[in-house]
């Protein structure tokens, strides 16, 4: 399916997006299984993580028979104690943000991250000020795949939802844009699944679908 020239503003997703955190999430979440005697294969954990957390968790916890409440409770904790610094951004990230902005877009955010972690990472990596709004896990809209995040910050910042596109790496986000009316990117080489306006292998290639400045 084409896209139309006129794509203003992107709403991006946050994890295996703008910032790889896949290695580091992957690794807590093995010294996480070694805790309950488990050495899990990276590449197999990997795969559980690209459909969601609450996936990996899941499977994990009935193929080793754990329990799923307290093995998810020990991935949110580990996952919290990681330095923002070793989530790096994707390259292109910054000339993407920049360049959306300086045509007169804008760029939003939509994570089931928390806050307090979301603000932290984007101040460590300095690209705060390029995001004009954002909806956290902390905030009180379902997870995506439900299309009511999207909506919502689409309709608080006054936005035409022909001029967006969202921006994300799991089918979730595809579905989750797909049911908010909105145009959706999927950026990597998972979900094949997914039926996304648009495939990227390169965060660059979004600039091929902004609107023209002036």
């Amino acid at each position: 399916m084409g896209l139309h020239p006129a794509t203003r503003h992107l709403i991006w997703d946050l994890g295996g997006t703008l910032f790889d955190t896949y290695p580091a999430t992957v690794e807590v979440f093995r010294e996480t299984l070694r805790d309950f005697g488990v050495d899990a294969d990276p590449a197999e954990v990997r795969a559980l993580y690209r459909t969601s957390t609450d996936h990996a968790v899941r499977v994990t916890a009935e193929r080793y028979g754990l329990d799923p409440t307290l093995l998810r409770e020990r991935q949110r904790a580990a996952a919290a104690r990681v330095p923002p610094g070793q989530f790096p951004l994707f390259p292109g990230a910054r000339t993407v943000l920049a360049r959306v902005r300086e045509r007169g877009g804008k760029n939003l955010l939509v994570t089931h991250r928390d806050r307090r972690g979301v603000l932290d990472l984007l101040a460590c990596h300095g690209i705060g000020a390029w995001i004009d709004d954002l909806v956290t896990g902390d905030d009180p809209w379902p997870r995506k795949p439900d299309p009511a995040s999207l909506r919502a910050i689409v309709g608080r910042n006054g936005l035409d939802g022909d001029a967006c596109l969202t921006v994300g790496d799991r089918a979730l986000d595809a579905e989750a844009g797909r049911r908010a009316g909105l145009r959706t990117c999927l950026f990597g080489d998972a979900a094949p699944e997914a039926m996304p306006d648009l495939r990227i292998e390169r965060l660059e290639q979004l600039l091929e679908h902004l609107e023209p400045s002036g």
